[in-house]
């Protein structure tokens, strides 16, 4: 399997809030959002509400780009992330939602369909796919639509439907629009709703102390050495 990168990790777009903001959303608490590019991606939609729009080249990188300028990370709670070496989970949201406790706070989530997503090839293919580029989050439909085909994990679907226009993989699934676009021929479409999480800084937390230090503290120290237990009759201290 091969990991393609995004060359647009620091693009920026601006934009005007749309009317459709999901509700106690208040886009303008958010000037600036960071979230997974390029544009076309299900999250660069999911961030129309924002003004200031930053793209990175993934979600972890949205992350520390949102902590470091100090302005929010907009995440997808379908993120995951395969290993090229041998195929196994990575990285995934909840892992990345711990990993930066007491950090990044999540503030606002909501659910939304994402953009229309289809399965698709070129025009000229002829006979099944041999292998199929996709982002990790959509595996599902590959197991779904073409189980036992070759697997190719991009970490944006845009970047899936140019490995088809490139000749490098078979077959993609990406958004809708986006295949349009590239002029390939659409095979299945489907529509799932995704949950999408905002995040932004916070001043790190106090480390609570451990329940059991808690009941130490509440205990008199007298009544603590009073609690040690005596020392057993007929064995003198230091006797070997």
């Amino acid at each position: 399997m091969r990991q393609t990168s995004v060359r647009t990790a620091d693009s920026k777009e601006r934009r005007p809030a749309g009317a459709d903001v999901p509700a106690g959303l208040v886009p303008r608490d958010f000037p600036r959002v960071v979230t997974l590019g390029p544009r076309g991606t299900d999250a660069s939609h999911a961030a129309r509400y924002f003004h200031d729009v930053v793209y990175a080249e993934s979600f972890p990188a949205a992350m520390d780009r949102a902590w470091r300028d100090g302005c929010a990370a907009l995440i997808c709670a379908g993120y995951i992330d395969i290993s090229v070496e041998d195929g196994n989970v990575a990285d995934c949201w909840v892992d990345l939602n711990f990993r930066w406790a007491g950090r990044m706070g999540l503030r606002y989530s909501w659910t939304e369909p994402t953009k229309p997503m289809a399965l698709a090839v070129r025009p000229d293919r002829r006979g099944a796919p041999a292998s199929v580029a996709l982002h990790a989050a959509t595996r599902s439909f590959a197991e779904i639509w073409l189980p036992g085909v070759e697997r190719q994990y991009v970490p944006a679907k845009p970047l899936a439907v140019e490995m088809v226009v490139d000749g490098r993989a078979d077959a993609c699934i990406g958004s809708v629009d986006v295949i349009e676009r590239a002029g390939l021929s659409i095979v299945q479409v489907v529509r799932p709703a995704m949950v999408w999480c905002l995040y932004a800084g916070r001043e790190p937390q106090p480390q609570q102390p451990h329940p059991q230090q808690v009941l130490l503290a509440a205990v008199p120290a007298q009544s603590r050495s009073s609690a040690r237990p005596a020392p057993r009759r007929g064995v003198r201290r230091g006797a070997r």
